[in-house]
């Protein structure tokens, strides 16, 4: 579900139309963009563009899961011992800490202890969760920033979920080990969880360093209509959802020891929703020979994606005009300007040459 069909009850954000901004001459030069500039970006838009909502609201809204399973998969963590029901807290998980590396392993542990608790054969992606706090995702821009998120949930290409679970036994469940031996796109990166080791009342101060990461996936990922992301500070966690009208989040943050049921439920929610609830755009697929591909596909092989952002080529699906209930094809020849496309306000458009397909090939008369 695309955040332009977030309730309303809960938005106020204006659709007042709203001038370009400084950011194209950061793009247009070659230059690496520095983390820095794309802080003060975050700054300037969050401070017209930022929501926030009742949390349980939320948190039902974005990740909703049956209770049932939440259950299920609670049950199987105290089993496995991974959390205490007596002590309220997560076993491995520390409450507060001298140090951010400090959580990430049993972080990890956790919520890779979710995502197996539960199997959805229906699931139309291979995920995993990891943490990569000193190595940044690659990108295919040479401009791009060496932004490092602490942990994120990765989609598998071709082969690749079962080439994760081999090297993982290698290393004897070593989460450190197995990241150095796979190859972390930007462009594969669903969901980020940015940490911090110690409890802060004012989420809205701290939440600047995850939306730079948010907002590189949208950067890199051009059929994405939002994307989720946590901030962990301490026991407490805050959800937020960032697409190009501007971020969303909880009102507050939530202690993800004393209510493991919610935690469970937005971990599970990432890692087994469908890809419209977690802000993939289906009108859209990848153009790749004999027939197109959805981007967040477990078939997916890397070089279906070319060379960058302005080669790679789409097929979209359009309603006909006049006839809303027809839809018709197009491919596109080339993008024409990318530039804004992580943009959080403002005429965050992408612009391509398109073509009009029949029956799978360019319509003669285009």
């Amino acid at each position: 579900m695309s955040s332009r069909d977030y309730d309303h009850k809960y938005s106020n954000i204006s659709a007042l139309d709203t001038p370009l901004k400084p950011i194209l001459t950061v793009q247009t030069a070659r230059s690496r963009t520095l983390a820095a500039d794309i802080e003060k970006m975050v700054e300037t838009e969050l401070k017209s563009h930022c929501v926030v909502a009742d949390t349980d609201a939320f948190i039902d809204h974005y990740f909703n899961v049956s209770s049932e399973v939440v259950q299920n998969v609670f049950d199987e963590m105290v089993r496995q011992k991974l959390y205490d029901k007596v002590d309220r807290s997560w076993c491995s998980i520390p409450q507060e800490s001298a140090k951010e590396s400090e959580f990430y392993s049993p972080l990890i542990e956790v919520c890779e202890a979710i995502r197996r608790a539960y199997v959805d054969d229906k699931t139309e992606y291979d995920c995993r969760w990891f943490m990569s706090p000193d190595n940044p995702p690659k990108s295919q821009d040479q401009a791009s920033s060496l932004i490092r998120p602490d942990v994120f949930l990765l989609l598998g290409m071709e082969g690749e979920g079962e080439r994760w679970e081999n090297e993982l036994k290698k290393h004897n469940d070593n989460q450190a080990e197995l990241i150095k031996s796979i190859i972390a796109w930007w462009l594969r990166v669903s969901v980020i969880i940015e940490v911090k080791r110690k409890n802060d009342p004012d989420v809205l101060a701290r939440v600047t360093q995850l939306m730079t990461y948010l907002r590189q996936v949208l950067r890199e990922q051009l059929d994405r209509w939002f994307v989720p992301g946590f901030l962990l500070t301490g026991t407490q966690l805050a959800a937020w959802v960032v697409d190009r009208s501007g971020a969303f989040g909880t009102q507050k943050s939530f202690n993800f020891h004393k209510e493991p049921k919610k935690f469970i439920q937005v971990i599970l929610a990432c890692s087994t929703l469908p890809p419209t609830r977690l802000g993939w755009d289906t009108t859209m697929m990848l153009w790749k020979t004999p027939s197109p591909v959805y981007s967040f596909s477990k078939t997916l092989k890397f070089e279906d994606y070319a060379k960058n952002a302005y080669t790679r080529q789409w097929v979209f699906t359009m309603p006909v005009r006049d006839q809303p209930h027809e839809r018709e094809s197009f491919i596109t020849t080339k993008a024409l300007s990318v530039v804004r496309a992580e943009c959080m306000q403002g005429r965050a458009t992408v612009v391509w040459a398109v073509q009009r397909l029949k029956d799978g090939k360019v319509a003669s008369d285009e």
